[in-house]
């Protein structure tokens, strides 16, 4: 609980909205530093409450206030529309809501304390991924990576005497006239902020707007003390509250591991997706990431303007698109504005998350094997075996909800399977997080509902079969599970309807090969119609989900459903074989390809690999392979 208050204090002292490049690299350090740390016995709660002072008294550190509005200048049909139609009447042009204001109350869309635009990506417009812009070619001729936009800025008295450089259209207020002024600068041009030009609106639009506010040396000087002042403070903070251990071997190497991980992430992030951490791209239009963004943006400004029935209808009266994301990310946006910060920050310790899960299955030996691959850079072909870093970085990058979903289910296993032992006391802060974990997962991505109800059964049977206060246990079991209920709660609530998850579970683009469809081409091959639809459609089906080309899933798949009736009912592998086997009847079913296949087929290899391993015939084999290289060894020697 300290370290949690600790985190939510250093937070706010860094700066809400954490929406800069600065704030994400310094809440990381942070991240790291007390991950790592131990929580002192005797804390100074001087040291607290002077956190708290600070944080209070950061609200008051001059630095400028510049007031912006921004929109992107097309139509929900997805057509352009004329900045300069908009200009006519410019006291009625409606803003677009920016998640960065959810605390500024500003007057427009947020307050910025600096100008420093290049390109759409750069600005951070959180509205390029609305609903209303979800844009492709088969519905409109507009390019969503190049879409034009419009910005607006009021600057404050403080701002006269400072350059303004721009590139593109812009609109400059006239002395005494209620009409603007444009000026259209095809190369880079600047202009003097002089006494008639603070407290007025200033316009730019267009595709490839570069716009810069040069703060002068007095702003920059005063910018630079204030990190530092943070930086100096969060690290005496830290120092007070929390101790490290540093001449500890085993310290120095889970810091070493978090270093490395750390600094693997990034680099991945730099080169496969730097705008996670420098911009905000334009998300792929008709596809489920600018769905979930955009209804994140919408929940949020309804909270902010009071509508709590619409945010928590969150739009939709039934669940059709997954249900959790959308809830995930008006949270993030919350903390970390119209960016991806809070995803990035998870991108960042998933492999630590992996590499825990890993080590509650094999030894340490192979446990390190398995990382080096997960993290390796053919992590673009591992992903079939769901061993791919790879996977978890593409998956954020666009917006998709596997990712988060299926790190919380890997950690609510590992979580479990700590309290799974015969000889240890039941932890059961693990048993209510495994469960609560295990209702996000479903919540992000439910078809991992059936796995999670034989993870949750098996631990169940466990703890009565072990546990002599398994009362207890299950009460924390059913608080940290209880939340499911809310989903089908939400859909009969708002919907008037009992949908248990979505609306959307038995459509033909997830459900592409129903029962049915398996009923009509056994019943077409009994009458000898071998060209029916239904059997092209139950061939194209299985060679999608374990073709030809992917052999080696049959392999895997027949481990799985060996282990998964053979193992004794509490042992882990039999346990993760029962999983897997359960997602993969559903790929009978549902949609087969990587994306939702891809936790299954993890579980899969893991059953295979542990069979490799443990074989005796397998093992008899190695033995005498290691033999003779031994004997050749030594025979080169002599």
């Amino acid at each position: 609980m300290t370290k949690l208050i600790t985190i939510c204090l250093f937070t706010i002292i860094i700066g809400i909205p954490l929406n800069q490049v600065w704030q994400f690299f310094m809440l990381l350090a942070v991240l790291s530093a007390v991950l790592l740390a131990q929580v002192r016995d005797n804390i100074p709660w001087k040291s607290l409450v002077l956190t708290g002072l600070m944080a209070i008294s950061l609200h008051f550190y001059p630095e400028l206030k510049i007031e912006e509005g921004d929109l992107i200048l097309a139509s929900q049909e997805g057509h352009l529309i004329e900045p300069e139609s908009l200009l006519s009447d410019s006291d009625k042009i409606q803003y677009a809501f920016s998640a960065d204001g959810v605390w500024q109350h500003p007057k427009y869309s947020r307050v910025v304390n600096k100008i420093n635009v290049n390109g759409l990506t750069s600005a951070k417009l959180g509205t390029i991924n609305d609903n209303k812009f979800n844009f492709y070619e088969a519905v409109s001729p507009l390019k969503r990576d190049n879409l034009s936009f419009l910005l607006m800025y009021i600057l404050p008295p403080e701002s006269e005497g400072m350059t303004l450089s721009w590139k593109g259209a812009s609109y400059w207020p006239k002395v005494g006239d209620s009409k603007l002024e444009k000026i259209n600068a095809e190369e880079l041009n600047s202009r003097t902020i002089t006494a008639d030009l603070v407290n007025k609106p200033i316009y730019f639009a267009g595709e490839d707007l570069k716009i810069n506010l040069d703060q002068g040396m007095k702003y920059k000087i005063l910018s630079l003390l204030k990190i530092s002042l943070i930086v100096i403070f969060l690290i005496l903070a830290l120092s007070q509250i929390f101790k490290w251990s540093l001449s500890d071997i085993q310290w120095r190497n889970k810091a070493t591991l978090l270093a490395t991980c750390v600094a693997i992430q990034l680099a991945y992030i730099f080169i496969l997706s730097p705008d996670l951490i420098y911009g905000l791209k334009p998300l792929e239009g008709g596809a489920d990431g600018l769905v979930f963004f955009g209804y994140a943006r919408r929940i949020l400004e309804n909270l902010v303007r009071g509508n709590f029935y619409e945010a928590l209808k969150s739009p939709e009266s039934v669940f059709y698109f997954m249900p959790g994301m959308r809830y995930m990310l008006a949270l993030s946006m919350s903390l970390f504005g119209d960016t991806y910060y809070g995803y990035t920050l998870l991108l960042c310790f998933v492999p630590l998350i992996i590499y825990a899960f890993l080590q509650q299955f094999f030894s340490k030996k192979i446990s390190i094997i398995l990382f080096i691959i997960f993290l390796s850079p053919i992590g673009a072909m591992t992903r079939y075996i769901g061993l791919s870093d790879y996977f978890y970085i593409k998956s954020i990058s666009i917006g998709y909800g596997e990712a988060l979903s299926y790190v919380c289910f890997l950690s609510a296993i590992y979580l479990l399977l700590r309290n799974m032992s015969e000889h240890k006391t039941v932890n059961h802060q693990y048993t209510f997080w495994a469960h609560f974990l295990c209702f996000i997962a479903i919540f992000l991505r439910p078809n991992v509902i059936i796995a999670s109800l034989i993870l949750i059964a098996s631990y169940a049977l466990f703890q009565l079969k072990y546990n002599k206060s398994w009362q207890k246990d299950l009460l924390y079991s059913l608080l940290g599970f209880v939340p499911i209920l809310l989903i089908p709660l939400h859909n009969w609530y708002f919907g008037g309807v009992l949908v248990p998850l979505t609306s959307s579970a038995t459509i033909p683009g997830n459900l592409p090969t129903p029962p049915s469809t398996y009923c009509l081409a056994f019943e077409s091959l009994c009458n000898g119609q071998f060209g029916h639809s239904a059997i092209t459609q139950v061939i194209n089906h299985w060679n999608e989900w374990i073709g030809i080309r992917h052999f080696y899933k049959w392999f895997m798949l027949i481990i799985t459903i060996y282990y998964a009736f053979k193992a004794k009912l509490f042992d882990k592998f039999g346990i993760i074989a029962r999983m897997a086997l359960m997602l993969q009847l559903q790929m009978l079913f549902f949609m087969p390809s990587n994306r939702y296949a891809y936790i299954s087929w993890l579980f899969c290899f893991m059953a295979s690999l542990n069979f490799v391993v443990t074989n005796p015939f397998n093992n008899k084999w190695i033995t005498i392979i290691k033999n003779k290289f031994t004997r050749s060894r030594s025979a080169n020697k002599s």
